[in-house]
């Protein structure tokens, strides 16, 4: 054997083993997918391996197992999730309410802009709720508003709470319970029913069987001895028969025992505040009906009952200059959840020096000229008509309310899906001038129609350097059996305020008219009567901005983006602003 260079043997090794760290080198030093991989090392050689996320492993013999762990990327999550219902106060499964209850829907969940409370059975009600907290009937700053169960007829409800978000995320809960305002009254029924163990004297059903032969006979010298002697035994069997119908009177109906804050015969000016006082139980309503020169009605639900009402206890005192001077009538009802009432009558004179017996009307608009001129002068000076979509605005004598023609609002594609379409016809002079007036319109509506999710029909609109919004507005919605009733709504602050007194009448002119105070403050006020009836008076608001540039600018309309049938005409007739009520 030729022997090897001993200079020539080194540098062969020397050179091998720099291939073989050009060759790991790489592998070891850049990222690599995730796998498997086996590298042979002879003695001596050293091999150094780095892994960003940490390194693990084993050693066995000749044999190690270096593994790279895994990068610690976070646990997969699902997409975020929308809204939840989590449970119900006020209310538990299968309970029995009775009286006023406070039912708040606790809701989780990010960006909700609303829910909706749907409420089933013997007498359906929706009511929509944009603002923590959710109860059932609204909150006035976050004092919940009870919801009168005696205003619905017992039995079992299914009420369910839908919130949504901002995604157009849902989430749902249900509550079944029943209401029981009659219940109580139960007991009372069967002492009636107990007398039919009486009717056991069964035995005594045969002795009047004689009586009958005997009655039978025309001869009225029949014996009477074997009438009589039957007759004497029923007797015992009419004393419980009176003691189980006495037992009932306890549950007498409830009364109004007087009233305070007038006498009869009294003579009343200025302002008053006048209470109806009540006696009994389950009291569902209190009405107070004014008659005289100047009628008026007036229901209250909850004690105390003031003929205008309270704010937390405080009365609404009532202004009888409104009212021209005479000799007045009030009726205050009161009436159970039984359906048992009582009633007060007393009589008084209004004397207020007959100064303000007819009401002084700035502004009117009867629409006899044959066009809107009496709205405004030209478009945008005092008032304007203002369309959107498919609308339009045209006097006409298809029907009038006095006169010969009316003014008829027609909507059409008001379908879901072609966006908002209004007629608006404005009127805005006199509320820069006077900061609380009335504002009246004749309503009338050819056919029943029925509305989305709103349907503005009155409204009033405050305006800022950056907003131009309906502050408070009356819209139109459906009853349970299809009904349209006028409900009103803070839009600004997304509150709703439902009423169950008056329908809005279909073939027949209805007279609406609102007392509105302007305030940037919680000192506004706003009241709102149909045909002369109170449908809502609310104290203590706020009705404009604060940097409002302009307030209270009124508008009459036909207003919405979803209605059926999607081509809908309304018409108004004989308009007017006021510093006094004008009435129906």
């Amino acid at each position: 054997m030729t022997p090897t260079n001993p200079i020539v043997r080194p540098l062969a090794i020397l050179l091998a083993v720099g291939l073989l760290v050009a060759l790991l080198i790489p592998l070891a030093t850049r990222p690599t997918r995730a796998g498997q991989q086996t590298i042979a090392l002879a003695p001596g050689d050293q091999l150094t391996i780095t892994c960003e996320t940490g390194l693990d492993g084993a050693v066995q013999g000749t044999q190690a197992t270096i593994q790279c762990a895994l990068p610690a990327y976070p646990a997969p999550t699902s997409a975020q999730a929308g809204p939840a219902i989590t449970g119900f106060n006020g209310v538990q499964e299968g309970q029995a309410l009775s009286g006023t209850v406070a039912i708040e829907a606790l809701v989780s969940g990010d960006n909700i802009t609303q829910v909706v409370f749907q409420l089933d059975g013997p007498q359906s009600m929706t009511h929509v709720e944009h603002n923590p907290p959710y109860y059932i009937q609204g909150d006035n700053n976050g004092v919940p508003n009870e919801w009168d169960t005696t205003q619905y007829p017992d039995g079992d409800y299914t009420l369910t709470a839908t919130a949504t978000n901002a995604a157009g995320e849902s989430g749902a809960l249900t509550a079944h319970f029943r209401i029981a305002n009659q219940a109580q009254p139960e007991p009372t029924v069967e002492p009636t029913a107990q007398p039919e163990p009486t009717a056991q004297p069964e035995p005594t059903a045969q002795p009047p069987e004689p009586t009958a032969e005997a009655t039978a006979q025309p001869d009225p010298t029949t014996p009477p001895e074997p009438t009589a002697q039957p007759t004497a035994e029923p007797a015992p069997t009419a004393q419980p028969t009176t003691e189980a119908t006495a037992q009932p009177e306890p549950t007498a109906g409830p009364t109004i025992s007087g009233f305070n804050g007038v006498k009869d015969g009294q003579t009343l000016s200025g302002k008053v505040v006048m209470e109806a006082v009540v006696a009994g139980d389950n009291i569902s309503q209190v009405v107070f009906q004014l008659d005289g020169p100047q009628s008026m009605t007036h229901v209250e639900h909850n004690p105390p009952y003031y003929i205008q009402g309270n704010n937390n206890g405080v009365p609404n005192e009532w202004d009888t200059t409104q009212y021209p001077d005479g000799d007045y009538t009030l009726t205050a009802t009161a009436t159970n959840a039984a359906g048992q009432s009582g009633t007060g009558t007393i009589h008084f004179a209004i004397v207020n020096g007959g100064a303000q017996q007819q009401p002084t009307i700035l502004w009117s608009a009867d629409h006899e000229t044959g066009d809107f001129s009496q709205w405004f002068p030209t478009q945008g000076e005092d008032g304007g008509i203002y369309d959107t979509g498919s609308s339009n605005a045209s006097i006409t004598p298809d029907v009038a309310h006095s006169g010969n023609y009316a003014a008829k609002l027609t909507i059409s594609n008001a379908n879901g899906q072609s966006g908002p379409q209004a007629v608006r016809i404005f009127r805005t002079k006199e509320s820069r001038t006077y900061p609380e007036a009335y504002y009246s319109v004749w309503f009338y509506f050819p056919q029943q129609y029925t509305p989305g999710m709103w349907w503005n029909l009155f409204q009033f609109k405050s305006v800022n350097a950056t907003r131009n919004d309906a502050f408070w507005q009356l819209n139109g919605g459906n009853r349970a059996d299809g009904s349209m009733y006028f409900y009103l709504a803070n839009w600004v602050n997304q509150k709703l305020y439902d009423q169950t007194i008056k329908n809005i009448p279909v073939g027949q002119w209805t007279h609406v008219e609102v007392y509105y105070k302007q305030s940037a403050s919680n000192t506004g006020h706003i009241t709102v009567w149909q045909d002369g009836v109170v449908l809502f008076d609310l104290d203590g608001i706020t009705t404009m901005f604060a940097d409002a540039t302009e307030s209270a600018n009124w508008s009459v309309n036909n207003y919405t983006d979803d209605i059926s049938p999607s081509t809908a005409t309304i018409y108004i007739d004989d308009a007017v602003i006021s510093t006094t009520r004008i009435g129906p």
